[in-house]
């Protein structure tokens, strides 16, 4: 009959081979073998497992991670404190001579820092517990890096001999801790009659 397309049963089955094969070869091209056999992703065990090992991992290396941090900030103002003592004793000596009778407060006047603090309370040495900034003869400077260091009127060198020596107590965060051991706690500076610094 004109006007039809008439499919003999030999004409059909080979239009759907090759349908199958067409399509087979377009669903190869896009979707990748591994996909095809494989299902992806994981299962709620699986990630919740992970979940667990993250936070075991965490729960050990966070506070190392924070407590070196700490450890560095504090180093870095141990050092600062250190440059900052030396230079003082530096211009005092060009202008003064060193004697039995030198102390820490006649460093003050070359020393950089912010303010003279009366009221704070901040670490002792290792072992003790805190130190108090309004007792008398005492100052506590605070300085830029926010550290705090305690100089005594009572303390000087007893003489001009290279053994003598004055010393500074510096907290290196400015606060009291509550505790009396740990970090944060105050470190003792000692500075010799010839100019050599040491804790």
């Amino acid at each position: 009959m004109k006007g039809f397309l008439v499919f003999t049963p030999f004409s059909e089955k080979k239009y759907r081979r090759l349908y199958k094969l067409a399509m087979s070869s377009y669903q190869a091209q896009e979707i990748p073998h591994s996909s095809r056999c494989c299902p992806f992703g994981f299962t709620l065990a699986e990630m919740l497992i992970a979940v667990s090992v993250l936070g075991v991992i965490a729960t050990f290396t966070i506070p190392k991670v924070l407590q070196a941090q700490t450890d560095a900030k504090y180093a870095a103002i141990g050092k600062e404190t250190f440059s900052m003592i030396a230079e003082a004793y530096a211009r005092y000596q060009q202008q003064h001579a060193i004697s039995s009778a030198t102390g820490p407060k006649d460093l003050m006047p070359y020393m950089n820092y912010v303010r003279v603090d009366t009221t704070s309370t901040i670490d002792h040495l290792p072992g003790y517990a805190s130190l108090s900034c309004n007792s008398q003869g005492r100052h506590c400077l605070q300085l830029h890096n926010g550290a705090i260091l305690r100089i005594t009127e009572f303390n000087h060198f007893c003489s001009t001999d290279s053994d003598q020596y004055i010393f500074f107590v510096l907290d290196p965060d400015g606060k009291y801790s509550g505790s009396l051991d740990g970090p944060g706690k105050a470190l003792q500076i000692q500075l010799y009659t010839n100019g050599r610094m040491n804790t």
